[in-house]
């Protein structure tokens, strides 16, 4: 496989996975119960706070568990930023199709849409001044 230089030109040189191989192994005598991650939830709904503290565990883990450097984990956290809007616009555009074909006023979809996308914990997280 041909391995890809950074040269300043083009977005990929952010951020380059294949220095990250390895990080993602680990040996068997590892105590991986620090950051399992469980939630406690009634009818499946999950708490925010619950969300927030799994992602945080994630952050932590990645650099405390795995080693993987900080500038790298925030090239992770940008990427999830980004991820998480293109997401988000997606998931609005197919919600206001159906919410218009089944002929629902203008006003009521734009609650139902800001109450849905105001409620996207990893957009919140991933975004200042929204969570």
């Amino acid at each position: 496989m041909e391995q890809h230089q950074p040269d300043g030109n083009d977005q990929t040189d952010d951020i380059n996975f294949d220095d990250a191989e390895g990080y993602w192994e680990t040996d068997e005598e590892d105590d991986d119960d620090d950051f399992e991650i469980s939630f406690q939830s009634t009818d499946h709904e999950f708490e925010n706070d619950q969300i927030v503290t799994s992602l945080s565990k994630f952050y932590a883990m990645l650099e405390g568990k795995l080693f993987i450097p900080s500038t790298s984990v925030q090239k992770i956290s940008k990427y999830l930023t980004f991820l998480s809007e293109v997401l988000q616009v997606k998931l609005k555009a197919r919600l206001l199709k159906h919410l218009k074909d089944l002929k629902i006023d203008d006003n009521d979809i734009l609650l139902v849409l800001n109450d849905i996308l105001t409620n996207d914990v990893l957009y919140n997280t991933h975004h200042k001044g929204v969570y």
